[in-house]
């Protein structure tokens, strides 16, 4: 019945020939992962345990946030299923095991070949395992319930579960209905009109949920790009005396923020832009959610480069809070200047898949951004000896920062039709 169920929902087609190969393919990346790191890279082998789990919990969570919103939300087969004399707790839970099972198996592709290389402390290994599926399971339920995330955050790992129980049992189906129709659905299968909490953010949630291309494919390609981009910067600015402390780490983190294409896109991408004219909607307001959405997005690929330069660079506890701090704000100033980019200059793409699609707007993003960058630079390195060089980052990018604020806040007929 489960798996009948589960090919109704989602008309899987995994066969036993498809699972194996999955399997063999996880199983020999393992492998490759931990010979990587015990032939190549210096120090104990157990030491890299905490790097392949945050590795294994990166690649589960971004599962999950795949899997989620996609097979739950903006699934429109869930609505013939509803018909049928079945709760919601059970069409649930049966997606979410679907989705544990699989990240488990991640976990354990990833670990299995630690045990070849060292057997002493294998509780420790299993332990570690152990952590960082449940921390999977964790970041499923925030992905499942997205309004309330800061609360889930600061709850227990039973509590969470407890209040994610409940709201399956009593709010799944009309979350469901709200997010296809606008609307809730009674028991007795009558529709009524309802009040959305937040229509803005709602919009724009569905725009960017049902545009995979911006949320996978584009940020893999902005990543390789950040990367690339990076080492050129280091090498072409050394005039400037890169030999500065965290200049690479600078240059890191504002190439990841300036390459943003969910904001880059943000109107240009939006199928209902059509129709923003003549409806009563705030074209203010809803700038201001479109930023904070492109924000959210781009701050996963923030904190996974921070997360990297911290742990192999060996930052000090205080030097990463300030870079965590720079690459936050810089993030909302990117962003913000994107989406007013885009806001201005719209165009019309034929797909997503356009090799130029939102690249006008990324490259003028990513031509300021690095300008004041070398701007910082140039200033702590040439004029000034007083003051850090990260410690002014974050003042300039805070005033930046500001002052898009101010003028969201007070010139508000520049975001009008």
């Amino acid at each position: 019945m489960k798996r009948t169920l589960y090919k109704a929902i989602l008309k899987s087609r995994n066969t036993t020939i498809i699972t194996l190969s999955l399997s063999m393919i996880g199983i020999y990346v393992g492998y490759l992962i931990w010979y990587v790191l015990g032939h190549y890279l210096p120090g104990s082998i157990s030491g890299y345990r905490v790097f392949v789990s945050i590795l294994a919990i990166w690649i589960s969570a971004f599962i999950g946030i795949y899997k989620i919103p996609d097979q739950l939300f903006t699934n429109r087969r869930i609505k013939d299923v509803l018909c049928f004399p079945l709760s919601s707790s059970r069409l649930v839970l049966l997606v979410i095991g679907r989705l544990a099972c699989l990240q488990l198996g991640v976990t354990i592709f990833a670990f299995w070949a630690c045990f070849l290389y060292d057997t002493s402390d294998w509780l420790s290994t299993v332990t570690i395992m152990l952590l960082c599926w449940i921390g999977s399971c964790l970041i499923d339920l925030l992905v499942f319930y997205p309004d309330k995330w800061l609360l889930m955050a600061i709850l227990a790992a039973a509590l969470s579960t407890l209040c994610a129980y409940f709201f399956v049992k009593s709010g799944y189906v009309r979350g469901y209905l709200n997010t296809q129709n606008f609307q809730y659905q009674k028991a007795n299968k009558t529709t009524a009109p309802t009040k959305i909490k937040n229509p803005y953010f709602l919009l724009e949630w569905k725009r960017v949920s049902r545009n995979k291309e911006l949320i996978f494919f584009s940020n893999i390609k902005n990543i390789l790009t950040v990367i690339v981009l990076c080492g050129l910067l280091v090498q072409n600015f050394d005039w400037i005396g890169v030999s500065e402390q965290y200049t690479m780490e600078l240059f890191l983190l504002v190439s990841c923020c300036a390459v943003n294409t969910i904001s880059s896109t943000v109107y240009s991408s939006d199928p209902n832009k059509a129709y923003l004219s003549f409806l009563p909607v705030s074209t203010h307001r809803l700038f201001f959610w479109k930023t904070l959405q492109g924000f959210f997005w781009g701050e996963i690929t923030v904190l996974l480069f921070w997360l990297g330069a911290a742990f192999f660079h060996g930052i000090s506890a205080l030097d990463a809070f300030l870079l965590l701090i720079y690459g936050t704000v810089m993030n909302y100033g990117c962003v913000w200047l994107g989406v007013f980019l885009d806001y201005k200059m719209p165009r019309s793409p034929n797909s997503t898949n356009e090799l130029l699609h939102g690249n006008i707007s990324k490259v003028i993003v990513l031509f300021a951004s690095i300008t004041l960058t070398v701007g910082e630079i140039y200033f702590t390195t040439q004029i000034n000896d007083f003051i850090s060089l990260l410690t002014f980052s974050v003042c300039v990018s805070s005033c930046v920062v500001a002052i898009e604020c101010l003028y969201w806040l007070f010139c508000r007929r520049s975001f009008r039709d």
